[in-house]
């Protein structure tokens, strides 16, 4: 009675039918730009300026023999305690491009901080002195920039004082009683002083002034000096 209540199947197969499908996610494509050997060494470059970092300090200790080339292993641990941060994708294309020719396993370290120093200091000028370095960190940021008008009342100004005819005492000197850190620079308040010593600060109007003292204007510390 049990059989013939229960229901009847087809005949299943012991093979599979097709294959399974694979466990877990595809891997995903790699950026384009962790193979472009020229972003890898900007990113190397711009940490180097940013932070004063120099990788053959950290890879020279691996050369015992002085041989100019380490050991792919070493040459990822210097990086690695270096502080450059770099995907493992990014540290073989640095390895590959810069390997020993005749040595794959190895890496010429001494031609990597040669290209990379390039971001510190510029080499070969002992052969040309009269190159410029190139200036890799821009300078620092002034406040000293005049428009056209503002450099037409600087040029009028100073051409006041300089035909002031001053037979009591020469304004350096003032200027260097004024500097007693002997830094090259005063405060705007002891240039007014100055000025006034002198007898020439009403020849000059408050915007002329203003404008003398932010073309010659200095930042020392928390304050302007002149």
């Amino acid at each position: 009675a049990l059989l013939n209540d229960l229901e009847e199947r087809p005949v299943e197969s012991a093979t599979v039918a097709r294959a399974l499908p694979p466990v877990g996610t595809p891997h995903a494509a790699h950026d384009p730009a962790q193979t472009d050997i020229v972003q890898i060494l900007a990113k190397i470059k711009g940490r180097m300026v940013r932070e004063g970092l120099r990788p053959r300090d950290y890879l020279r200790q691996f050369d015992k023999h002085n041989e100019l080339v380490i050991a792919r292993p070493d040459f990822y641990r210097g990086m690695a305690s270096a502080g450059f941060v770099l995907t493992p994708l990014e540290m073989d294309t640095v390895m590959d491009v810069f390997c020993a020719p005749t040595r794959r396993r190895y890496i010429d370290y001494d031609r990597f901080c040669r290209t990379v120093g390039e971001a510190l200091a510029q080499e070969g000028l002992e052969r040309a002195p009269l190159l410029q370095p190139v200036p890799h960190a821009p300078p620092p940021p002034t406040n000293n920039f005049l428009n056209f008008e503002e450099r037409s009342i600087v040029s009028k100004a100073l051409d006041k004082l300089s035909k002031h005819h001053d037979q009591v005492s020469n304004i350096f000197e003032i200027f260097k009683e004024a500097d007693r850190e002997q830094c090259g620079s005063v405060p705007q308040v002891a240039v007014q002083r100055a000025l006034s010593r002198r007898g020439v600060l009403a020849l000059l109007s408050a915007r002329e002034l203003q404008l003398i003292c932010k073309c010659f204007g200095y930042r020392r510390g928390c304050g302007d000096e002149v």
